[in-house]
């Protein structure tokens, strides 16, 4: 039996999925890519994306900190990842970006190896599955062993 794999929203970018991606996503992972806010609001409500790469900015230079922020209010099990450049990234915007949550962040200098690229959408699913699983068990969670629950979270 084949597994299928839920599709990536990819933000910011053309019509057809890069090449970086394509070689860091499991094989036959579907890439959706939108290069305005609209669409990808549209995409994402129609529930089937469990994951949102987000360009910093899309075509028509609209920055895409509030659909990340968005992302992480309305669709909590959405894990987002935003792309920065270690080139031309300016400390103020990394750290706005930081703040709005997303689980993790790939570097454009990265894309180029498939382990890495691999690796930060695992790291953003896991983080975000971990953050949903820990929002559901903190409240029963003794207060003695919370902070080694939380650590192994």
């Amino acid at each position: 039996m084949k597994r299928k794999f839920s599709p990536i929203l990819l933000v910011g970018h053309e019509t057809e999925a890069p090449e970086w991606l394509e070689r860091g996503a499991p094989a036959g992972t579907p890439v959706i890519c939108c290069t305005d806010l609209d669409a990808a609001r549209d995409v994402l409500e129609g529930g089937k994306v469990h994951l949102v790469i987000c360009e910093p900015v899309v075509p028509s230079g609209d920055d895409t900190r509030q659909l990340l922020q968005d992302v992480r209010a309305d669709f909590p099990l959405v894990a987002t990842i935003s792309v920065a450049s270690r080139m031309r990234v300016n400390p103020d915007d990394l750290l706005r970006v930081a703040r709005t949550g997303v689980h993790a962040l790939l570097f454009e200098e990265d894309r180029r190896v498939p382990l890495t690229v691999r690796r930060m959408l695992i790291e953003a699913a896991t983080r975000c599955r971990n953050e949903h699983v820990w929002g559901d068990i903190a409240p029963m969670t003794p207060d003695r062993v919370r902070p080694i629950v939380a650590y192994g979270l």
